[in-house]
């Protein structure tokens, strides 16, 4: 089971606790909004990992027009907490460096449900690079996209090799790791020649001799 967040072009999905989390770091950050959020976010939580999950766009019952700005501006403080490592201790989640990154990434999907405009983050620019590198994988997984069709797939999956491409040493060890967890996710949706089309493309672009013959062995 996942926590899923939806918009019209894609949808954030987490572990139900990590959803559960997530809706509860912006519940906090929503305290004192004048718009209802608070008491929106508040239910969410209350209905605990696996049930968290709503729609962004367009807007779940009982989220309206007028609480989208604020909760854009509560992904906004709760990116920066987590980047100042000041986190309200309520949020149960064991922030690492590597964590962090992958919870702003997250934070940065959620926040582009509301308003797609790119938010820059006072960052390293390694660390604003292995963000997006996170970003490319969420929308290789993601289950709207993959809804859409099959150019949307492909799309996304020419994003995440282009990004491996230009940047080949960032990247080596982290999509060595993850190309076997989706190649199984198009396995396990019936996406065979998604599969294998991704893990070929991906072992034509790579120089690595060891990423390049993980993917070849995959493909067997």
């Amino acid at each position: 089971m996942a926590e899923m967040f939806g918009g019209r072009d894609y949808a954030v999905t987490m572990t139900n606790g990590g959803g559960q989390e997530l809706v509860r770091g912006l519940w906090i950050a929503a305290a004192g909004t004048a718009s209802g959020l608070e008491a929106f976010l508040a239910g969410r939580v209350g209905l605990g990992g696996g049930c968290c999950g709503f729609d962004v766009d367009p807007p779940e019952a009982g989220l309206t027009p007028e609480m989208l700005p604020d909760l854009a501006a509560c992904c906004d403080r709760f990116a920066r907490a987590v980047i100042a490592d000041e986190v309200d201790p309520r949020v149960e989640v064991a922030f690492d460096a590597p964590l962090r990154l992958y919870w702003l990434a997250t934070l940065l999907d959620f926040r582009a449900l509301i308003d797609p405009a790119p938010v820059e983050l006072p960052l390293p620019p390694d660390d604003r690079l292995r963000i997006e590198f996170h970003r490319a994988f969420f929308r290789v997984g993601d289950r709207d996209i993959y809804r859409r069709g099959e150019a949307a797939t492909a799309a996304a999956r020419r994003d995440l090799l282009a990004l491996c491409a230009r940047h080949p040493d960032a990247f080596r060890a982290d999509t060595a790791k993850g190309l076997y967890n989706f190649y199984r996710s198009y396995e396990q949706r019936g996406e065979h020649a998604a599969a294998r089309e991704f893990l070929a493309a991906y072992a034509a672009r790579e120089d690595d001799p060891e990423s390049r013959a993980l993917a070849l062995a995959i493909l067997g």
